[in-house]
Parts: structure tokens; sequence; C-alpha cells
């Protein structure tokens, strides 16, 4: 469920990179079809190839994001310049982040071969439904706030404020 909403957010910033820089909109919509992909490949029961490529597909971006955070990327029209936290990016890096963490353990677990059905339990039902529910808040959030304007006013000028009346 994590992907899915990983692949909304990174659809959702597309429009603003346009604007920006164009490979980088090229990169999200790869990144949100693989993301998508990998989320529905999880649905079933995943072969250990789906869990690494569902690990790769999460750790990439991931490092990226901490990369073009804390020194800016080497490339690009802001080179070298560190980008500011938003809550679409913090948002789909703590959905990729429970993704890898995910697909880590279940990796682990089909090494050992203990991922049978015998190990299920209650109590592992109600984390996951936790867990999705978590993943769709996020996601939600994550994609209100790629979209100007959804959680606050956007005026003529593009500047949005945060205003209680409406």
């Amino acid at each position: 469920m994590a992907l899915f909403g990983c692949a909304a957010i990174h659809l959702a910033v597309i429009p603003d990179h346009l604007n920006h820089w164009v490979a980088a909109s090229a990169f999200f919509l790869a990144l949100a079809m693989a993301e998508a992909a990998g989320g529905a490949l999880l649905l079933g029961r995943p072969s250990q190839n789906v869990l690494v490529a569902v690990a790769a597909a999460s750790v990439v971006p991931l490092a990226l994001w901490v990369w073009s955070r804390t020194s800016g990327l080497p490339f690009g029209p802001d080179s070298n310049l560190a980008e500011p936290f938003g809550l679409a990016d913090t948002a789909a890096s703590l959905l990729e982040l429970g993704t890898l963490v995910v697909a880590v353990v279940l990796l682990r677990a089909k090494r050992r071969g203990d991922g049978g059905p015998a190990r299920r339990t209650t109590a592992s039902a109600h984390l996951r439904a936790l867990a999705v529910v978590g993943a769709i808040a996020i996601g939600s959030l994550g994609v209100a706030g790629a979209v100007p304007g959804l959680l606050g006013e956007v005026d003529t000028s593009g500047n949005t404020t945060h205003s209680t009346t409406h």
C-alpha cells in the first residue's frame, strides 16, 4: 500500500517539476510507474526477486532525497544547493522507508523459510490493517502537500497562504 502512496505523491509533483526541470519530471514519472508496478506485485505472494526490486525502488529515491536535502544534487538547475524539506517529499520518504523495512523483513523471512501461513496470527492481521491505514494517511497528506492550494489558498502571484477562513 505504501508504494501506491509513493506513486501518487510522485505523480502529483510532476506538474510543478515540469516548470522547473523536465528531467526531474521524467524521473518522477518513471519512479511512479515502478512503484505502482512494485505495489501490484506485492499484493500477491512476492518472490525473492520482487522483494529485492521493491527494496531497490525504495533505496534509490531515499538516497537521492537525503542527498538533495543535505548537500544538494551535483546536477540540475540548482546543483549543489540543498532543497528545503516539504510535506510531499517527507511523506514519500517515510512511505519508502516503511516499504524498505517491510521488504527487508520479508526477504529475511523467505531466506530463513519461516514466512509461511502457519506463522500468521490475529495480531499480525491487525498490525497489517494499521499499517495500511497509516500508509493511506501519509500518502494522502503527501499528495495534498504536492498540490498547490490544496492546503491553503493560492493568490494570483502563486503564493500560498494558510489562513483558517475560506
